[in-house]
């Protein structure tokens, strides 16, 4: 009698997620509302690890997990985070050298950055060369912007340099928007993970 195999069908690997995000009074309102989005979809990702940033980088994965209520995460970010330094002057290049000491090791092509933040410097080195060695480690690199886009690269704003890193760069100034990315994402996400494919990169440049 033939033997007929029956194959389990794979399940796919939830997401791997890192996402570092701008909260200086500039992007107050976008980054309250992009926080407590993850905090209500913390559980549903394989791994996702959280980072807040001024002037300096601070890891806040432990208080996503450890708090219930997303007023206890802000009160917590508020006064316990240390992203602030002397200056309280939001150093995107300081952060990228930060992180890409903490965490280099830890990503993969699995994993996918995300970025919520305006690109205004004050006036700082960016480090862009630091932020495409993150990007390069990574499988998929995103910014959200929460400036419409007519702002970007004009004062202190220096997107251009960091753009040419990531695989989608994107305004988040309004609730509507953020909500289109996140709805877009999934979509995407659920195609490549049915046909097996992954999106296409942007080409890099120095």
């Amino acid at each position: 009698m033939p033997l007929r195999l029956k194959h389990r069908p794979l399940r796919p690997r939830r997401p791997e997620l890192y996402v570092l995000c701008d909260v200086s009074t500039s992007v107050t309102s976008a980054s309250v509302f992009f926080l407590s989005v993850l905090h209500a979809l913390h559980d549903a990702f394989r791994k996702l690890r959280t980072f807040v940033f001024v002037e300096r980088i601070s890891e806040v994965t432990d208080v996503f997990e450890r708090e219930r209520s997303f007023a206890a995460v802000s009160r917590a970010i508020a006064t316990d985070a240390g992203v602030a330094d002397v200056s309280g002057y939001t150093d995107y290049g300081r952060v990228w050298l930060e992180f890409l000491e903490s965490v280099v090791d830890d990503l993969d092509p699995r994993s996918t950055l995300i970025v919520l933040g305006d690109a205004r410097t004050n006036g700082r080195e960016p480090y862009a060369k630091a932020f495409g060695a993150l990007s390069e480690r990574a499988g998929r690199t995103f910014w959200l912007n929460p400036e419409p886009r007519l702002y970007w690269n004009y004062g202190d704003s220096v997107m251009q340099v960091y753009e040419p890193y990531c695989d989608g760069v994107f305004e988040c100034w309004t609730t509507k928007q953020l909500g289109v990315r996140e709805g877009a994402h999934r979509r995407a996400r659920a195609f490549h993970l049915a046909t097996g494919q992954r999106a296409l990169r942007n080409p890099r440049t120095a």
